[in-house]
Parts: structure tokens; C-alpha cells; sequence
């Protein structure tokens, strides 16, 4: 369940990819298509444990406008939630009830962590207002860009 600044039930996000056992005790998959939640901060996506596997609902929330992505969960994914992040230009907040947790910026960039031997708890701000594009084929409009909208604009490639 997602919760409002209200204490209001805003929506819900069902799991899709639970585990055997947890398939034993009765639960089943949630629907394919994850949902995005509008927040008053931005728009957010959930997805949880071993759904970190599979590349699909993760480019799902991104196509469908999701800014920031929450991932709670048992383990704490390694690189591959930077790379979630990164492929999908999303931020996203992970939390495990015994590992390390890690906040990353849409560029896949840990803003923080923790440790197996450190406190859970953290907080960093995350700018929903950064964007990413593709260079190409955009590349030819950054003079353009930077022009109009001049030091209010921060273009950085990421050439790697």
C-alpha cells in the first residue's frame, strides 16, 4: 500500500515476482503493467525483492514517467540497482531489513549508502527535476539549449 502525507491509502502495488515459497503460502503475481503513483513531490514507482532480475518492469516505470523508483526488499542488489537506475534515468531508494540500503541518481551514481555493519537509516536530497536524454540524436540541439536557457541549464556528457 502507498500511504499519502494524509495517512490515505493512495494506492497499491502488488508483487509480480514472488518467490516459490512465498507462491506455496498462496500469493500469486501482481498485474504485468506496474503502476505509477502522482505524488506531491513526483511520480513514483515501486518494485520489490526479485523483480531487480527482470529489465521489463523496470523500463515499464520509466516509460510511463516514473521519477523516482522505491525497491524494498530482503538483499541489497549490488550494481545492478545502479545500473536500474542508470538504464532507466530514474532515481531510485532501495531498503532491506539487514543489508545495505543506497539511495542512486538517474545517472546510476550512489548519492548514499550504508553497510551490512552500519545503520540503515539514511537520507539524501534527490533532484526529480534532473533529466537525461540520449545524446544522439539530440546532441545537435544542445548549443540551442544551453542559449536559451543559459546557466540555468547544466549539460553534462556522460562520454563513457
Amino acid at each position: 500500500m502507498l500511504i499519502d502525507r494524509q495517512g490515505q491509502v493512495m494506492g497499491e502495488y502488488r508483487k509480480r515476482h514472488p518467490i516459490e515459497s512465498e507462491m506455496a503460502e498462496g500469493v500469486w503475481p501482481g498485474p504485468a503493467e506496474p503502476p505509477v503513483f502522482e505524488t506531491d513531490f513526483g511520480r513514483i514507482g515501486i518494485q520489490v525483492c526479485c523483480a531487480i532480475h527482470y529489465e521489463a518492469p523496470w523500463r515499464r516505470l520509466g516509460e510511463l514517467g516514473a521519477e523516482l523508483v522505491f525497491w524494498p526488499t530482503a538483499f541489497a542488489g549490488g550494481q545492478l540497482l545502479n545500473a536500474r537506475a542508470r538504464e532507466n534515468y530514474y532515481s531510485v531508494v532501495s531498503s532491506t531489513n539487514k543489508d545495505a540500503v543506497r539511495i542512486c541518481d538517474l545517472t546510476g551514481d550512489e548519492l548514499c549508502h550504508s553497510g551490512r555493519w552500519q545503520s540503515g537509516r539514511l537520507s539524501a536530497p534527490v533532484n526529480l527535476e534532473r533529466a537525461a536524454l540520449r545524446p544522439w540524436p539530440y546532441v545537435r540541439h544542445f548549443p540551442a539549449m544551453q542559449a536559451k536557457y543559459g546557466r540555468r541549464l547544466r549539460l553534462q556528457t556522460l562520454h563513457e
